[in-house]
């Protein structure tokens, strides 16, 4: 009983959203990939992303390596493994923040155009239904 309801909630709710989208049965510009990549990933979303990035403050980033070590008295030294945090600027960091947000923007337009239209459309009905 509780999933009939459900499906029957569920099927009025993809029976509203088709009769809204009615205007929209042909292939327009909401169908494009670059604008669904833009939905996923809007330019305001990456650049406050960026701009989030504390300007003043470096980051140290966590890094192991081997540092040469003379032994005392002039013996031979040894190599050790040690830790430090190597500081890297913000400016750096947000521009590798930046590529790699604009590099999923990319990868999700590439996965999006690979789609059919039939494919996209459902989707697209799927996450407005899922929206209510």
């Amino acid at each position: 009983a509780v999933f009939a309801a459900g499906s029957e909630q569920f099927r009025r709710n993809c029976s509203d959203i088709l009769n809204r989208e009615v205007d929209f049965g042909t292939v327009n510009h909401y169908f494009t990939a670059k604008f669904a990549a833009e939905v996923a990933f809007p330019q305001d979303l990456i650049d406050a992303a960026v701009r989030s990035i504390v300007p003043d403050k470096d980051f140290g980033i966590p890094t192991q390596f081997y540092e040469f070590r003379p032994g005392a008295g002039g013996a031979d030294g040894k190599f050790h493994k040690t830790a430090a945090n190597v500081l890297r600027k913000n400016a750096d960091i947000a521009k590798h923040i930046e590529a790699a947000l604009l590099d999923q923007k990319a990868l999700y337009e590439e996965r999006f155009l690979s789609q059919t239209l039939h494919e996209q459309q459902q989707a697209r009905l799927f996450d407005a239904v899922r929206a209510l």
